[in-house]
C-alpha cells in the first residue's frame, strides 16, 4: 500500500472519530461547563425508564435479559440528570455490544455495599486492558472509538462520582463477564 494510500486511510478514520466525538458532544450538550446547573433528585426508576426507552426494541431484538434490583430502583442520587443518565445509556450500549457474543444475553444492575454495579455476561476485560479502559479513543470494539467511557468517567468526577472496571470479586455480579462500578457521592436508598 503506498504512502499516500495508508494517509488517505488514516484521514478517513480520523474524520470518522472526529464525526463520533462530535455526536457525543451534541448527546451531553446538556453539560455546560460554567455556569449553574439544576440539580434533580434522579432515581434509579428515572434511569431505569430511560433505559427501556433507549434499548427496548434492541433488547428484544438481540435476546437479551435485563435484570435490575430493587434496590437499584429505590436509589436517588442529587445531580443533573444530562451527567447521570447518559452514563448508564454508553454502559448499556457497550454491554449490548459485548453481550451479543455470549450465548446466555443478560445485563444486570444492582447496589452492592452502597455501590451501583453494571453487569453483563459478555466476555470479562482482558487484564491487560483494564488499565486503559477509560483512557480516550481507546477500545476494543470493532467500529468503537473510545470516547464514551472516557466521557463517562469524566462526567461523572465532574461532581464526584466514582467509576471503575471490577476486579473485586465482591463487586461483581455476574462472575465472569464484565462489571463496572460507580460510586455516587451522596447516594441515598429510599425507604
Amino acid at each position: 500500500m503506498s504512502s499516500d494510500a495508508k494517509q488517505q486511510i488514516g484521514f478517513q478514520n480520523a474524520m470518522k472519530a472526529h464525526k463520533q466525538f462530535t455526536e457525543y458532544l451534541r448527546f451531553l450538550s446538556p453539560l455546560k461547563l460554567s455556569g449553574y446547573q439544576s440539580r434533580d433528585d434522579i432515581t434509579g426508576t428515572e434511569i431505569k425508564k430511560n433505559i427501556e426507552i433507549f434499548f427496548r426494541d434492541r433488547f428484544n431484538r438481540q435476546n437479551v435479559e435485563l435484570k435490575i434490583s430493587n434496590s437499584f430502583e429505590k436509589m436517588v442520587v442529587v445531580d443533573v440528570k444530562s451527567r447521570i443518565i447518559p452514563v448508564f445509556i454508553n454502559i448499556l450500549n457497550n454491554a449490548l455490544y459485548w453481550v451479543g457474543l455470549a450465548e446466555k444475553r443478560q445485563i444486570e444492575i444492582d447496589i452492592v455495599d452502597d455501590l451501583v454495579i453494571i453487569a453483563n455476561s459478555g466476555p470479562a476485560v482482558d487484564q491487560d486492558d483494564i488499565e486503559r479502559l477509560f483512557e480516550l479513543f481507546y477500545s476494543r470494539r470493532a467500529n468503537g472509538n473510545g470516547v464514551g467511557l472516557y466521557l463517562s468517567k469524566q462526567n461523572l468526577a465532574v461532581a464526584h462520582h466514582k467509576i471503575w472496571y471490577a476486579e473485586k470479586e465482591e463487586e461483581k455480579l455476574i462472575k465472569n463477564g464484565a462489571n463496572f462500578v460507580i460510586q455516587f457521592r451522596g447516594m441515598e436508598i429510599e425507604k
